[in-house]
């Protein structure tokens, strides 16, 4: 058993001393459950190793400090792009080496003076091809990052 607190000027009664106005609880919430409700919640409370008031309290006051869920983007969307970038990925990869191939049939064929133009145009066509996808890939996979922490 508890010891009885002495009187002291700041407490003259004894006892506990009285709590903050702002932090004192005077307030009721009075709603009506069915029997079968009240039981159910008594029964969380008390799993949770929580008086009744402790838990409806704690529950309520988390439920309304948290912001709303935002909503999600369609997962169509998100499988569609996900596709897109699953596809364009080995396309990519499949076009460097090409890229580094043309490139070495062009030094060749500049080293022995037989120049041919299309060449270079067909290699900077290829390079501002491999950038573009390049591009996408890295501008759909910020959308799948984004979408994800949505």
């Amino acid at each position: 058993m508890a010891k009885p607190t002495t009187p002291s000027p700041s407490n003259p009664r004894g006892g506990r001393p009285r709590l903050p106005a702002d932090e004192a609880r005077s307030e009721r919430l009075v709603t009506l459950l069915t029997v079968s409700e009240k039981a159910r919640i008594e029964a969380r409370a008390a799993s949770l190793g929580l008086s009744l008031s402790e838990y409806v309290r704690g529950t309520l006051l988390r439920e309304r400090t948290q912001a709303p869920p935002k909503a999600s983007p369609p997962d169509a969307t998100l499988a569609t792009l996900g596709r897109a970038v699953v596809a364009i990925k080995p396309l990519l990869q499949a076009l460097h080496p090409l890229n580094n191939n043309i490139n070495q049939i062009a030094r060749y064929l500049h080293t022995d003076r037989n120049v041919i133009h299309w060449i270079d145009e067909e290699q900077t066509a290829l390079k501002a091809l491999t950038e573009r996808l390049r591009t996408l890939v890295e501008q759909a996979e910020t959308a799948l990052r984004k979408a994800a922490k949505w």
